[in-house]
């Protein structure tokens, strides 16, 4: 064999050699299919995320309704409606910025595909960060938008059972109501109230001058005003008296009358943050 030969062959397995091993090959598969299988679980709870808003988004007990009053929630939820909306925002630039980044680098070959395999762990990391939270999101969305609605109870009308600024969890589906259950509720000019249930529907009920009777037992003397509701009958279905435990400081069914069902938005059912307070006038 002469020296030009020697040369060819030592030429020629320099340029058939791999430049990158099996190993690294078989790994930027793995990461490839990671990143795959990760896209489409983002779009799937993107899109709930999104069809959750537009079911639930004008639901008055719906956390992520801006036109929801400050009275309605604390500044804890203002906050991290505020965060989410704005966190989506950046997580839905930069999944467009990834999906465009990895439809790009399917296209390439995968010595390509090696020269940027430490940038595009990188990326993916970045990526499966943030996927976290849609999850989380799309979780919550359902469940307060289908079952649990948060609220804060403003004012001093069922003090001391509850305080003003209390958190309280409403279950949204109950529809049996039974005495003592508190419900959240709206009236005519839109303010949402926390009352307790006295009278539920075939119970005989009497409201006059001198106090509020149900099924002839007393159940109040007080009222606030001159003129009052009145009422002397059995409450039909889906009628409700409700009054505040803070009976000298509450406007209730003692003022603006029976509550209906279709004005009822929940059953509180937990107090996220009890404190203790003193009954005022």
């Amino acid at each position: 064999m002469t020296m030009n030969d020697m040369y060819d062959q030592n030429v020629e397995e320099v340029i058939d050699s791999p430049k990158f091993s099996e190993e690294e090959l078989l790994e930027n598969r793995k990461w490839m299919k990671k990143s795959r299988a990760k896209s489409r679980v983002f779009l799937l709870f993107s899109t709930i995320i999104v069809l959750s808003l537009f079911l639930f988004f004008s639901q008055p007990l719906f956390i992520f309704n801006p036109s929801n009053s400050t009275e309605d929630m604390t500044s804890t939820v203002i906050l991290f409606n505020m965060f989410s909306y704005v966190f989506l925002a950046i997580t839905f630039v930069y999944m467009i910025y990834y999906l465009v980044y990895l439809h790009k680098r399917e296209s390439l070959s995968e010595d390509e595909q090696m020269e940027t395999f430490e940038s595009f762990k990188k990326k993916y990391n970045a990526f499966d960060l943030l996927g976290v939270i849609p999850v989380f999101l799309a979780f919550l969305t359902i469940i307060n938008g289908l079952w649990f609605g948060f609220a804060t109870v403003v004012g001093p009308s069922m003090e001391p059972t509850f305080c003003s600024g209390d958190y309280v969890v409403i279950d949204h589906y109950t529809n049996d109501f039974v005495k003592q259950d508190i419900m959240i509720f709206v009236v005519a000019d839109g303010t949402k109230l926390i009352k307790r249930v006295i009278a539920v529907p075939g119970d005989t009920l009497l409201v006059d001058a001198t106090g509020v009777y149900v099924n002839g037992e007393l159940q109040e003397t007080y009222f606030h005003t001159i003129t009052h509701y009145t009422y002397d009958g059995v409450l039909p279905d889906g009628a409700y008296f409700v009054m505040g435990d803070n009976r000298t400081n509450s406007n209730d069914s003692r003022s603006f009358g029976l509550v209906h069902q279709s004005d009822i938005l929940g059953e509180v059912v937990f107090q996220v943050s009890p404190t203790t307070c003193e009954i005022g006038s």
